[in-house]
Parts: structure tokens; sequence; C-alpha cells
């Protein structure tokens, strides 16, 4: 499973490339949500129409307390490393 950010997922919507890539399960946050509707409702019907099928075919996670902490965890230690 993939649990994409907000950014992958704009740029999911709008690469034909990496939707070809991704051949297992996508997911994405509550937040990563809450952070793209109002950004497609701006940009008007045709965008919010394509970003709601998405949603329609990923797994939207809820994120908790301790699922924060060790994401931020991973986060650390990956730029840590480089």
């Amino acid at each position: 499973m993939y649990l994409f950010d907000t950014t992958a997922v704009i740029n999911w919507l709008y690469s034909d490339k990496l939707s070809q890539i991704i051949n297992g399960k996508v997911s994405l946050s509550v937040l990563s949500m809450v952070e793209l509707i109002p950004v497609a409702k701006k940009k008007g019907k045709t965008t919010l129409d394509a970003l709601n099928k998405f949603f329609e075919e990923v797994e939207i996670i809820l994120v908790s307390k301790p699922m924060g902490l060790l994401a931020s965890d991973i986060i650390y230690q990956l730029r840590r490393e480089g």
C-alpha cells in the first residue's frame, strides 16, 4: 500500500506516468484530503470531479496521535540520513 501525501496526490492527478507506475493500493490521510478539497474547489468543477473520483478509489486513513508521532520520527530519521 502506498500512503500519498498532499503533493503526491497532486502529482498523481496530473501525471499519467505516475499512475502507470503504481500497481498497488493507494491511500491518503484525512489531513491530505482536507488540504486538497479547497484547492480543487478554487480550480473549478473539472478538478473537483477528478479529485472526488480519486477519493472513491483510495482508502482515506484517519491519523491518530501515535501514528503522527511515529511518522514524524521516520521523517526525521530519513532526513538525517539523507
